[in-house]
């Protein structure tokens, strides 16, 4: 019985993946009452350890891919958006940590949305705006930097996310995008990129990297799901959609049926 409940759990999550990010939202506004999730990615380790402020400790290895992302252009005072952002904890930390002009941090989720705007307020390079993936927000000149963190693989029309970033980057601009993706989705997603125009500068498989955060991370993970998850099928979803070890993602990360991969990518000059 558990693992047809599993099955049948595996299976709505990949049928309905955006509608149950959507839920997944809902559900962490209504329980976090203590601001704990703001990242929502599966997570870096390795040689990498980033210097974090007592409140953002139990963030390290969601920050930590945000980290691992930023670093690989130059972000000074460069216009930035997210899309994907989230809870915002990734865009907080980039926006303070690597001096950037402006970050605007854009999802779905009205829910994401309004946690944001009011966590964050402070932060005045930080703003936050409700957007659809195909529907981007504009800015005079273009964005210089486009970021989207573990969110593309669960848009409807990914392709069409991708001609949208192209118009909205500025030439030269970066679009940054980390995914997972089935082992045999790579060419054909990386043909996609260079058919809508961009220039693929590197490609870095981080499997390793998020396999290790996965685990090292799992206890704290499990502690917030038993807080948060009031049903049996509430406990199951949540653990499926952080790839907690033994479940669906987890495994197929292990078997390499599913990689991990960063991406850098350019708009031509």
């Amino acid at each position: 019985m558990e693992s047809y409940l599993l099955l049948i759990i595996e299976k709505i999550i990949l049928t309905f993946p955006r509608q149950l990010n959507s839920t997944f939202f809902n559900l962490i506004s209504f329980f976090d009452k203590d601001n704990q999730v703001r990242t929502l990615n599966y997570g870096f380790a390795g040689k990498l350890k980033i210097t974090l402020s007592k409140d953002e400790e139990s963030l390290r290895f969601g920050l930590q891919m945000y980290h691992h992302v930023a670093s690989k252009v130059s972000l000074n005072n460069k216009k930035i958006l997210e899309v994907g952002c989230g809870r915002g904890g990734g865009a907080s930390y980039i926006a303070k940590t690597f001096k950037v002009k402006s970050y605007l941090g854009v999802d779905f989720s009205s829910s994401a949305i309004k946690f944001c705007q009011k966590y964050y307020k402070n932060q005045k390079n930080l703003k936050f705006s409700f957007a659809e993936a195909h529907n981007l927000p504009r800015v005079r000149g273009g964005f210089d930097i486009l970021i989207n963190v573990e969110s593309s693989q669960t848009y409807h029309d990914e392709v069409g996310f991708f001609k949208e970033v192209f118009k909205i980057l500025k030439k030269g601009g970066y679009f940054l995008l980390v995914t997972p993706r089935a082992s045999e989705k790579v060419d054909p997603l990386i043909n996609d990129l260079k058919d809508v125009g961009f220039q693929v500068k590197n490609v870095e498989d981080i499997t390793p990297n998020v396999i290790k955060a996965l685990d090292i991370d799992s206890k704290r993970k499990a502690s917030l799901i038993r807080q948060y998850a009031p049903s049996r099928f509430l406990k199951k979803s949540m653990e499926i959609f952080s790839a907690m070890p033994g479940t669906y993602h987890y495994n197929n990360f292990k078997k390499r049926d599913f990689v991990y991969l960063l991406k850098i990518l350019q708009k031509p000059t």
